[in-house]
């Protein structure tokens, strides 16, 4: 989508730029912003010398943060949006064709909204979130046997907005950085669950290092892991699980995501 989108996480304020990056600004007064800054370069600065003490680092030494190769964090209180950033975010991840839906065993086919929408003046307003909804709810109910109820399609929604990713960087220790993000919606016989899958990049060249992919839980039902009933504050504690692995420098997202088809068909078939 072009332009940049802005909302409030915490204390920070995040931007989906228009190539589909996380970018953390600034928030609140001077002074503590002053003090963000000075401890982001101090901590820098920190993790710089201690990578040239050490030396070149391979495999598991080489993740950002405290990241593993695999985890799982809790989404906290204010993690995610209030229903307008949600439903904005939600409607610009669809009009840039950056929602799948993949039905098992089949691969995933993007999701089209009206032409119409795919204008920055529409994505946002009323008319357009409504269509990117209609679009959203034909697409999971395609290779169903029944609809999706309307309390699981708004935890859906919630799913597909830079919060959760945000969130669970930050808790790992990670910088709110997330390249090429795709959204694809896996369901399976009972089971319906949003992978955010994207490319962690390189802080020194910011080409991608590691592809990331974050699995919701199952969110069909009305209690998913945790969560509440009803709209996009129920996801307060939602468990997001996550694994990374290297990637290739020029690799591709659409190509990654792939490459990570067959072992989704394998964890997620018949669940």
């Amino acid at each position: 989508a072009s332009g940049a989108r802005v909302c409030r996480h915490g204390q920070h304020m995040v931007a989906a730029n228009g190539s589909g990056g996380l970018v953390t600004l600034f928030d609140g007064e001077w002074g503590p912003w002053v003090l963000t800054v000075g401890a982001g370069v101090a901590s820098a600065l920190f993790f710089r010398l201690r990578q040239r003490l050490r030396g070149p680092s391979t495999g598991a030494s080489a993740l950002p943060g405290n990241m593993a190769r695999e985890g799982a964090v809790q989404l906290r209180a204010g993690d995610v949006g209030d229903e307008i950033e949600v439903l904005r975010d939600f409607s610009r991840a669809i009009a840039a064709g950056g929602v799948h839906v993949m039905h098992l065993p089949g691969a995933p086919s993007v999701v089209k909204p009206p032409q119409w929408v795919q204008s920055p003046a529409n994505m946002g307003n009323n008319a357009g979130i409504a269509a990117c909804k209609d679009a959203f709810t034909k697409a999971l109910a395609a290779g169903r046997t029944g609809p999706i109820p309307e309390a699981a399609v708004r935890r859906l929604v919630a799913m597909l907005s830079v919060g959760p990713a945000v969130s669970l960087l930050l808790q790992i220790g990670c910088p709110p950085s997330l390249q090429s993000h795709r959204f694809v919606i896996v369901c399976g016989g009972q089971t319906v669950r949003v992978l955010t899958v994207g490319f962690l990049p390189n802080p020194q060249t910011g080409k991608p290092q590691h592809l990331l992919t974050i699995a919701s839980p199952d969110l069909l039902p009305d209690t998913p892991a945790g969560a509440g009933t009803a709209g996009t504050r129920s996801a307060e504690g939602t468990e997001l699980s996550y694994s990374v692995r290297l990637v290739a420098s020029d690799s591709q997202i659409d190509k990654e995501v792939a490459r990570e088809m067959p072992r989704w068909v394998d964890a997620y078939t018949d669940m």
